[in-house]
């Protein structure tokens, strides 16, 4: 039976992970620091419409999907992993999504009948061996073997299939075109290997005479260029947390509660700082290298590894004396890291066999994981509280006057009769800063997303809440020549050294394309100081991080491998590209894939529908989380990691 287990360990993980991850969240909730907060509900993290998830259901769940990252990364599974991806925050975003799809579901009455469990069941290739049904008692074993209890994992599946089914009403009657599949096939499965250069307008030495006349003329014939940027002005009801933050006070037990619940926040990583010196072998000289690396192993020390690595080392970091610093070598391979874990400070390693090298490793720095103690971090909880009491005050009291002037026609003078005043804006491009109350542009960014006459709240900005309303739109206009004319200047300058760059590319090609061999071709770029950079092109995308430019699909693929083509002119550069290779898949092979191609295309097309269905749903339900819940919740399945 223990064998039966582990031989479907790995498949039944994913289905695990299917479950815990109903489906991947792509909406973010605007976290703040307490506003949709949870007040009088102690052990509940998250609710939505009134449906809670507990911080012990939670943590649960939490800690199952850190088991499965665990047991399919294997060897490459550690902490960092875990944060990079933001696995709690994940989380929490896909339960919300699940409750919302569940309760859409509810109200059209779809149910998982019993029969349909069973076949969900006995169909999971988790639980199948040489094509069958390993059988109730197994299924059940595996799930205990698992440390899932066999009632919640069949609860999550018949969530799964109800899901299942609204997800297939939703998108009942998707259909790709013929035409748009095999486009999409293309653009997917077509690439050229490019040699591209890049010239810029600065190559253009010489002086631009601009005349008058010349530049009206410009000015006239791309006026387009010469509009205004789009301006919105709103009237601003703002507080500031500073002058809220005499109002509130943080006792030491208050801290000292805090740093107990959150222990893990205060941990100081350990520190390790490694240097290599890697010997390369074939398959002819491996023995003769390793005796090498054996008696360079034995008669390097500490004090001469830098220097001994400098002359001998072949790997990238050889110039910087093998130093891998303290994060880069955490990319080196699974054996050499848990030799590196293994090493005390200063204690060089015996040879490592890479796969096709030695390494030699050397740990220059060590230190052990630590938690600082409550002293050392007493300021910072007490900022941390201060700050979240001083942005809960703010938000409680700015609501109080969203409740009263909200629905008013105008906000200004009710909130004058409130004794508060309203700040009106002047016209505003998006991302503007505006004096003394948003240096980093946030309100002035969020009265770009809003429609004319609507009310924002609660907006945050860096130094404080504020209730944002969008009065006015100014469209864009095309300003008068006289007030542009250096910018058309300008403009005209840019568009001259682009013309005589673009003579200067042709040269260049023909002088390209006549060289011998790709010797006198990189000794030509050389002298005018240019690089060739590979390039990776598939169909719809950039070219060289340049622009996105029509018939470029077209141009790429038509070109003939081993050549530099005519010049390809932008806005501000020139390129010219040489194809190493073009793919284009055949009518054959579209053929042999399409069915396949298909279904993942449509699979595709439907998550991004119940995305959009889920993104418009959010605004209509109630949705509130303890934040403070979250994060003991979060540290307490975290620190199983350490």
């Amino acid at each position: 039976m223990l064998r039966t287990m582990r031989n479907n360990l790995k498949s039944l993980s994913w289905v695990l992970w299917l479950v815990i991850f109903t489906f991947v969240g792509f909406v973010f909730v605007e976290w703040g620091t307490g506003g949709m907060s949870l007040k009088g509900a102690k052990n509940t993290v998250l609710s939505v419409d009134g449906e809670s998830t507990s911080a012990d259901e939670f943590q649960k769940q939490l800690m199952q999907a850190i088991d499965n990252y665990r047991r399919n990364f294997k060897e490459n599974f550690n902490k960092n992993l875990i944060q990079q991806m933001q696995l709690p925050q994940q989380l929490l975003q896909q339960s919300i999504n699940s409750i919302i799809v569940r309760k859409e579901a509810q109200q059209l009455k779809l149910r998982a009948s019993d029969e349909e469990l069973r076949r969900r069941i006995v169909n999971s290739p988790g639980f199948q061996r040489d094509g069958r049904f390993i059988g109730v008692k197994a299924y059940e074993n595996l799930l205990a073997y698992n440390r899932i209890d066999v009632k919640e994992f069949e609860k999550s599946l018949r969530r799964e299939i109800v899901r299942d089914k609204f997800e297939s009403l939703l998108s009942a009657g998707l259909a790709i075109p013929p035409d748009h599949l095999e486009d999409l096939y293309h653009r997917e499965m077509d690439s050229a290997e490019l040699d591209v250069i890049r010239l810029s307008p600065d190559r253009i030495k010489q002086e631009i005479p601009s005349p008058d006349t010349e530049l009206q003329a410009f000015y006239n014939a791309n006026k387009p260029l010469f509009k205004s940027r789009e301006r919105r002005a709103g009237t601003i009801v703002a507080f500031q947390f500073s002058d809220f933050e005499s109002e509130v006070t943080v006792d030491r037990k208050e801290k000292f509660d805090y740093y107990k619940e959150t222990r893990e926040m205060f941990k100081i990583p350990e520190k390790i700082r490694v240097s290599r010196i890697l010997l390369e072998y074939g398959e002819d000289d491996r023995e003769t290298v390793l005796t090498d690396a054996q008696s360079l192993a034995d008669n390097v020390t500490a004090d001469t590894f830098a220097a001994t690595a400098k002359e001998r080392s072949q790997g990238e970091k050889a110039t910087q004396g093998g130093d891998w610093g303290l994060q880069a070598w955490r990319t080196l391979t699974a054996q050499e890291q848990r030799i590196i874990n293994s090493l005390a400070q200063g204690e060089i390693s015996t040879p490592v066999d890479t796969g096709d090298a030695f390494s030699i490793l050397l740990v220059t720095e060590k230190s052990s994981e630590k938690t600082s103690d409550f002293t050392e971090v007493s300021e910072r909880i007490d900022s941390i509280l201060k700050q979240r009491k001083v942005n809960a005050l703010v938000r409680e009291k700015l609501e109080t006057v969203h409740n009263r002037v909200a629905k008013s026609e105008d906000l200004a003078a009710e909130c004058r009769a409130m004794g508060i005043t309203a700040i009106q804006t002047k016209a505003v491009t998006n991302g503007e800063t505006l004096e003394e109350l948003d240096d980093m542009g946030m309100i002035s960014r969020k009265l770009f997303s809003m429609e004319e006459g609507e009310t924002a709240f609660p907006v945050e900005f860096g130094k404080g809440m504020a209730i944002v309303r969008l009065d006015r739109i100014e469209t864009p206009e095309v300003q008068p020549f006289n007030e542009v004319k250096e910018k058309v200047r300008e403009k005209y300058v840019q568009a001259r050294r682009l013309v005589l760059l673009q003579k200067q590319a042709v040269e260049l090609m023909q002088r390209l394309n006549s060289a011998k061999n790709e010797d006198a071709l990189k000794a030509l770029l050389q002298r005018r100081d240019l690089e060739i950079e590979p390039v990776t092109y598939k169909r719809g995308n950039r070219l060289a991080e340049m622009a996105l430019k029509p018939g470029l699909d077209e141009r790429i693929f038509a070109l003939t491998p081993g050549s530099f083509a005519e010049p390809i002119a932008y806005e501000n550069a020139v390129v010219m590209v040489r194809p190493t290779s073009i793919h284009v898949m055949a009518e054959e092979d579209f053929k042999n894939s399409r069915e396949a191609f298909y279904q993942r295309k449509l699979q595709e097309l439907r998550n991004r529908i119940v995305a959009s269905f889920i993104y418009q749903k959010r605004e209509e339900y109630d949705i509130r989380f303890n934040q403070d819940l979250y994060e003991k919740a979060t540290n307490k399945a975290m620190s199983r990691l350490n």
